[in-house]
């Protein structure tokens, strides 16, 4: 079987990844262009 603590990991990395690449891509859209150095 597999330690939970090993999936625990997993799941919180792939959803760190997740939610700053969507973050990311909400300052690309330029909703937070201030925060992200005032580009855009």
């Amino acid at each position: 079987s597999v330690p939970i603590k090993l999936v625990l990991f997993v799941v919180l990395d792939g959803w760190t990844l997740l939610s700053q690449g969507l973050v990311l891509q909400y300052l690309d859209m330029g909703a937070g262009a201030d925060i992200a150095g005032g580009r855009g």
